[in-house]
């Protein structure tokens, strides 16, 4: 024996290596081939499923990462030629694989040779812009200068333990976010953590992992809101490590009294928690939170377009970043994406913007890859309907409010609405030409009930009248209006502000019949107020 405990956080994997594993083999299995692993493959090969432009496999090897190079362009498989094939190309082939790199490659067609297209080496550049399954790297045509005896040969090199962690490297073929940071879980039994895990043991992470306390909060809420955030539909049961058979987490509590208001959430950081841990916790492991998620995903039961993802990471907060668009799950393409990007998706997924992004991968699948300039968001409104589809928390339309706000894409391409145009005012010089008109109020109520003045100016005099009033409709505004034209005469000119009760029909229909002209102050410009304000 080799390994034990494989343990595969996804099946979209396209290398055993990308998984954990053990050397330290069990004694069941020590000089025991009975309990060699075994499997029966489906006879349909990957590419023959469903190919697409870009999509590369290894032929005739004599182990799975050895072959001659294949792409699939133009609705066909072909070769690549070997001229100016150097270690990037290899590398950026194995990676997408799901290899950790090349370990060699020859120029010469010893895998037993078909009679297929060869495609110039350049399709497959290592330019961070030649995006592999968009199809936008695939030539018109097959080359013909390139003999049968310079195929691309190649072995790729399986990911070392080390190296699954620390993978930075860009081959366009994804985008990972990848950080833990406040409120990231994994789930552990016998104090073994594994992001494969659906039901055991809760960690999270405050500075530094560790419990939760199940003593009073506890509930279905807030372990639907942990297996939300760990992918699935919700939970199952819950309960403390002391009455299951998860095991004991020797780590030390991190929180208590985790409340959530709502079990929409995606993230137990979006709930209330104390980071004073009640005595009954202390030191007692028998009771860390436990959950049992249900074992169906989120993005299997009902997923929407635009809905994102996080594959393939060691914990919840991290992962291969993947968008569902026209029916099916995708990637997106590194080129041009940026912080904003990365905080759009973490917030999407209940995070906050704390979260960093690297250009690397955790294995490739055999899927389309979609432009980073496709993460633009709705309008406010649409994009606060859009959430409450799903999704419910108390501060939803201001957040969203905010967000948009300060969106800088938005800022730089929104179409803003252009301001009314300054109409100027005529210098008046004689008496009750003009008069200005505005209401002040509500005021406290006097003893005849009046809670409102209605003040008049004569533009060229600033001669005032003050009328009390009990209520400010255009009927009572009109009724003064009379009683003021039949003291000094009607003027030519009354300027008033925008306000319902000096735009209503009555006081257009009453302008009318006196012959004077009405006239309003010019939005967003102050300077045109006069004596109004």
């Amino acid at each position: 024996m080799k390994w034990d405990d494989v343990n595969c956080a996804s099946s979209s994997y396209l290398s055993i290596a990308q998984c954990s594993y053990s050397t330290n083999i069990d004694s069941g299995c020590v000089n025991n081939n009975s309990y060699d692993a075994t499997v029966y493959c489906y006879t349909t090969r990957i590419w023959n499923s469903n190919p697409y432009a870009g999509m590369v496999r290894l032929q005739d090897g004599d182990y799975s990462n050895e072959g001659r190079v294949e792409v699939y362009c133009n609705g066909q498989w072909g070769m690549i030629c070997s001229d100016g094939f150097d270690s990037n190309n290899a590398n950026t082939i194995c990676k997408q694989l799901g290899y950790d790199s090349y370990d060699k490659f020859n120029h010469t067609s010893i895998f037993n040779n078909t009679i297929q297209p060869i495609w110039n080496t350049n399709m497959y550049s290592t330019a961070s812009h030649r995006c592999f399954g968009s199809g936008n790297t695939c030539p018109s045509a097959s080359v013909t200068n390139c003999s049968q005896l310079n195929d691309v040969t190649l072995t790729c090199r399986d990911i070392s333990s080390s190296s699954r962690q620390t993978v930075t490297q860009s081959t366009c073929s994804g985008l990972i976010l990848n950080s833990v940071s406040k409120g990231a879980l994994v789930l552990t039994r016998d104090n073994v953590p594994s992001p494969s895990y659906y039901y055991g043991t809760v960690r999270v992470y405050y500075n530094g992992w560790g419990n939760i306390c199940d003593d009073y909060y506890y509930s279905y809420t807030e372990a639907n809101v942990i297996c939300h955030q760990l992918g699935y539909t919700g939970a199952s049961s819950y309960s403390r490590a002391g009455l299951t058979s998860y095991g004991t987490d020797y780590l030390s509590m991190k929180w208590d009294d985790v409340n959530c208001v709502t079990s929409s959430y995606l993230s137990i950081a979006q709930c209330t928690y104390s980071t004073y841990i009640d005595s009954s916790c202390v030191n007692s492991n028998s009771y860390d939170a436990t959950v049992y998620c249900y074992v169906t995903r989120i993005w299997n039961s009902n997923p929407y377009a635009g809905m994102v993802r996080l594959q393939g990471g060691n914990y919840s907060n991290e992962g291969l970043v993947e968008v569902y668009c026209n029916g099916q799950w995708g990637t997106i393409c590194s080129t041009g994406f940026g912080t904003s990007d990365a905080n759009t998706i973490c917030r999407q997924l209940g995070y906050d913007s704390g979260s960093r992004r690297y250009d690397s991968l955790y294995g490739n699948a055999s899927q389309p890859i979609w432009s980073t300039n496709m993460y633009r968001h709705l309008g406010r409104d649409k994009t606060t309907q859009r959430i409450l589809r799903r999704f419910y928390w108390p501060t939803l339309f201001k957040d969203v409010r905010l967000y948009c706000e300060a969106c800088k894409d938005c800022q730089l391409h929104a179409n803003h609405k252009r301001k009314a145009p300054m109409i100027p005012l005529p210098i008046i010089g004689e008496p009750f030409k003009r008069i200005a008109m505005d209401i002040v109020g509500p005021l406290p109520r006097t003893s005849r009930g009046n809670r409102f003045i209605l003040v008049i100016n004569d533009y060229a005099t600033r001669y005032p009248e003050a009328f009390p009033l009990r209520n400010i409709t255009a009927k009572k505004v009109a009724e003064v209006l009379i009683e003021l034209f039949a003291r000094y005469g009607i003027p030519e000119e009354i300027l008033t502000d925008q306000g319902s009760n000096f735009t209503s029909s009555l006081l257009g229909e009453l302008h009318h019949l006196m012959g004077v002209k009405a006239i309003k102050t010019s939005p967003y410009h102050p300077q045109t107020d006069g004596l109004v304000e």
